[in-house]
């Protein structure tokens, strides 16, 4: 193995968004360690998978296209909604969250109103807003 430095890779910087992001999953593999310093690939291959989805990386996606839709701007947008079933255009958004958020909800409403959540890819907020509602509205409509 050779010892040249002209071509080993530069050290991360911690103190750079990616640099931190490496620390952060570093510091959750660590968490994860056993007591002989292996790690759990049962535990490690899902904190991996939720590290690439923060970082806006769909582990189902081929590289290609992740990284187009990286350059692209676009990011994962959780939206929430109240659709009002019995008249078009009266869907209220309660809520636009960056990222894939999880809510669990036992009561979704009833016949004139409904709890309705949307994952939409979009650049910013407003357009996720405009993406969830319209696909809100749209599930109104088919059903």
């Amino acid at each position: 193995m050779s010892n040249d430095t002209d071509t080993a890779p530069d050290r991360i910087d911690p103190d750079t968004t990616e640099g931190a992001a490496i620390m952060s999953l570093f510091t959750t593999v660590k968490v994860l360690e056993e007591g002989d310093g292996g790690w759990p690939g049962a535990e490690v291959v899902p904190a991996l998978e939720r590290w690439f989805i923060e970082l806006g990386i769909d582990p189902g996606h081929q590289p290609d296209a992740v990284a187009e839709e990286l350059r692209s701007g676009r990011r994962r947008w959780t939206v929430f909604g109240l659709r009002d079933n019995t008249r078009c255009g009266a869907t209220q958004i309660a809520a636009v969250l960056r990222g894939e958020i999880s809510a669990y909800d036992d009561d979704t409403g009833d016949e004139t109103a409904q709890r309705v959540g949307e994952l939409v890819l979009a650049s910013t907020p407003e357009e996720a807003e405009e993406l969830a509602y319209e696909l809100f509205e749209a599930a109104r409509d088919a059903d």
